[in-house]
């Protein structure tokens, strides 16, 4: 075998190597991302959860309810509690003194969607009613006599998700993204903390998920899709 035929062959195969392994580390990536999205976003469900079981709910002494919500955001490190009508309506913010006049529910789909499946959703980006900045929106109903009777919504800012991009170890040149259904950027590493504006075709298939891109020289792309539906990571 001639020598450059020889030499062709190893850099090709070392190419090849290298390749695959990096493609490999990105998909662990991918997952790993897919994992800590996951987990904060089942913790602030759950705890969500936890909340619309509250007996102020269910005596319907909202004032007694929005100090025990605005404990919860505290705990949860969120950015506010939401508790709407069935008409769309919002009873309480914990962005906003008890008792003061709130506009409606920011994202009347996602609250359509938690009322007729009576299952919690995860929203895309949205602007808040109060806030009136983007943000997502986990949301869980309200039962009484077994039926969805309420709305309660954490809102989430595009930041917090940004913090966990950045708690990544991640070789320098790559990046990383989480992306809504609808492919809208919420948050990217290096610039976690840029206001989302940008779409991705191949965010568009599925529920949030993260986004692992190698350097440009070496370029691979691997998604990973999360547990709790509404987000993506890449």
């Amino acid at each position: 075998m001639p020598a450059v035929v020889a030499a062709t062959f190893l850099i090709m195969r070392s190419y090849t190597q290298e390749r695959a392994s990096l493609e490999r580390d990105t998909v662990a990536t991918a997952r790993a991302l897919m994992q800590a999205v996951d987990a904060e976003l089942t913790g602030i469900r759950s705890a969500l959860q936890i909340l619309a079981l509250s007996a102020h709910l269910e005596s319907g002494d909202f004032a007694k309810f929005y100090a025990q919500a605005q404990e919860a955001v505290r705990a949860t490190n969120g950015h506010n509690i939401v508790l709407t009508d069935p008409g769309g309506q919002q009873l309480m913010n914990t962005l906003r003194p008890f008792g003061e006049p709130l506009p409606r529910h920011g994202n009347p789909a996602q609250l359509q969607r938690v009322l007729e499946t009576g299952r919690p959703v995860i929203s895309d980006l949205f602007i808040g009613g109060v806030t009136r900045s983007l943000l997502i929106g986990v949301e869980v109903p309200v039962f009484f006599n077994g039926a969805p009777s309420y709305g309660l919504a954490m809102g989430i800012m595009p930041e917090r998700l940004g913090e966990i991009l950045q708690r990544q170890k991640i070789p320098s040149g790559w990046l990383l993204g989480i992306f809504d259904r609808a492919g809208t950027t919420i948050a990217r590493t290096p610039s976690a903390t840029r206001r989302p504006a940008a779409t991705r075709a191949a965010a568009r298939r599925s529920s949030m998920r993260p986004l692992v891109q190698l350097p440009m020289k070496t370029t691979s792309t691997a998604t990973s899709r999360i547990a709790c539906p509404g987000v993506s990571a890449m």
